[in-house]
């Protein structure tokens, strides 16, 4: 053998492969596989043929020497069992013709121009793991200074190469394919009990039917369509949890987060960062960003049970999501908008704890826009069956 050309060949097969790991646009990524082995392996033509799942028919990939890139000499099909492309495809074997000229299977389909020159045909099945996704098969002239065995050699390596690629392409697309079912699937779940919920958080789902509900239910339905903050407050028991989750889930932010959060059971060192994250490297421990709950609520409703028991350096930053509609992390260096509702609850009596300058008067005022006192059972014996 040549040892030029073999080292031509090795190059060519090099290059291929870097061609076919730079693009997941299969079509292209083939043609210019074809360019660089006539470049390189004066091959006169050459054409990649790849199954068609739909039709069960090889189908005109790529193809040089005839037609362009853009136009496979017309996406011209065989049969799996036709000529001699389909029966290098159904054997899964390489086929060598020394002269086209004088073999009977073959079909010229794809409108070889005649030559006084001797032509000979070499067809290698696109394989991998045993599955066949295709036929690589070029013309070549027949030269006296190296074995055209030599070429069929060749020409396993790139196809081996080609079917990795395929494989490659195949699988990511199952996979994207899987995942977007999935996405699909989740997203139809999500909408179910979404509607679960809100149906759940309906009016009628609020027990009481005497003089005092009615008045509570009367103030729900009108901050629903409202925006601002609002202040439920009640006994232990009395359901302010429920009420908060009904005005949510009939408000236009019933579709995003409603995230609850109870101030009296997070420690005081812990509650800012729980409310509002923190990043990399804030303290000890903190190995990366995490998003606080009013990052969590974002578009949606945030819903802060016993706020009586916020420490003030939290009510200080929860004053600044009111006023601005953005929060600090701690540790962070610039503020995070966030687009929220907020929803406070307290069994506490609030006037008491800011005249003692333990809540502050700023913010008492801020949450207090809407207020709702839900009466005690023991108080509506009319709702006592």
């Amino acid at each position: 053998m040549n040892a030029n050309y073999y080292k031509t060949a090795l190059n060519s097969i090099y290059e291929i492969s870097v061609i076919l790991n730079s693009s997941n646009m299969v079509q292209h990524s083939l043609y210019r596989s074809l360019l660089q082995m006539a470049d390189t392996l004066s091959m006169s033509r050459g054409v990649i043929l790849l199954m068609d799942k739909e039709t069960n028919e090889l189908v005109v990939e790529a193809s040089i020497g005839i037609g362009t890139e853009e136009h496979p000499v017309k996406r011209t099909r065989y049969k799996t069992d036709e000529g001699v492309v389909g029966k290098v495809f159904s054997l899964g074997l390489p086929i060598l013709i020394p002269d086209i000229s004088e073999e009977p299977l073959f079909l010229n389909k794809l409108g070889r121009i005649k030559s006084d020159e001797e032509i000979s045909f070499i067809g290698v099945p696109i394989k991998h793991e045993g599955v066949t996704y295709g036929v690589l098969a070029v013309d070549k002239v027949v030269s006296k200074m190296y074995s055209i065995t030599t070429d069929v050699d060749i020409l396993k390596m790139i196809s081996t190469l080609m079917a990795s690629y395929l494989y490659k392409i195949q699988y990511f697309e199952s996979q994207i394919e899987a995942i977007e079912q999935e996405r699909a699937r989740i997203e139809a779940e999500k909408m179910k009990l979404m509607g679960e919920v809100s149906k759940k958080y309906q009016f009628e789902g609020l027990v009481g039917s005497g003089r005092l509900m009615g008045k509570v239910l009367d103030k729900i339905q009108m901050v629903t369509a409202s925006d601002s903050a609002v202040l439920i407050r009640g006994e232990s028991g009395t359901g302010k949890e429920v009420v908060a989750k009904t005005i949510h889930y009939n408000s236009v932010r019933s579709k995003k987060p409603f995230v609850a959060v109870n101030c009296a059971a997070i420690p005081g060192e812990l509650i800012e960062s729980e409310l509002f994250g923190y990043s990399k490297g804030a303290f000890t421990g903190a190995a990366g960003e995490k998003k606080g709950k009013f990052e969590q609520a974002d578009g949606g409703t945030i819903f802060l049970d016993e706020i009586g028991d916020m420490p003030m350096e939290a009510q200080s930053k929860l004053l600044r999501v009111l006023q601005d509609k953005v929060v600090e992390k701690l540790g962070g260096t610039r503020p995070v908008q966030v687009n929220v509702r907020i929803l406070a609850a307290t069994n506490k009596n609030l006037e008491v704890y800011v005249q003692s300058g333990e809540f502050r008067l700023d913010l008492y005022y801020r949450l207090n826009v809407f207020a709702i006192f839900l009466p005690p059972l023991r108080k509506r014996k009319e709702d006592i069956p």
